[in-house]
C-alpha cells in the first residue's frame, strides 16, 4: 500500500496521516570523553542522555576512559558485586 493511499484511509478514520504524526528532532549530541573507537561514543551519548546511573559494558575502550563522566563505567562483574551488596 502506497503513503499516499495509507494517508487519505487513516484521515478518513480519524487518524492523521504519518506526515502529520508528532515527532520530536533531536538536538546535537551531548558532549562526551574520547572514546578510542568512534563507534563506541553512540552508547556514553546515550548514557548521558538516558542518565543512566551506571554504563555497564565489557568493551575495554569504554572501560579504559579515564576522563570524568556522566556516571561510572563498569564491567559485569563490578555491577554483580553491587547486587550482591545491596
Amino acid at each position: 500500500m502506497s503513503l499516499t493511499r495509507y494517508a487519505g484511509r487513516a484521515t478518513r478514520q480519524g487518524r492523521p496521516a504519518p506526515d502529520q504524526l508528532p515527532c520530536r528532532v533531536p538536538g546535537p549530541p551531548p558532549s562526551t570523553p574520547p572514546c578510542r573507537d568512534p563507534d563506541d561514543t553512540k552508547f556514553l551519548q546515550l548514557a548521558v542522555t538516558a542518565g543512566a546511573d551506571l554504563l555497564v559494558t565489557g568493551d575495554k575502550d569504554l572501560l579504559d576512559i579515564t576522563e570524568p563522566f556522566a556516571c561510572p563505567i563498569i564491567p559485569p562483574a563490578a555491577l554483580l558485586d553491587l547486587i550482591r551488596r545491596a
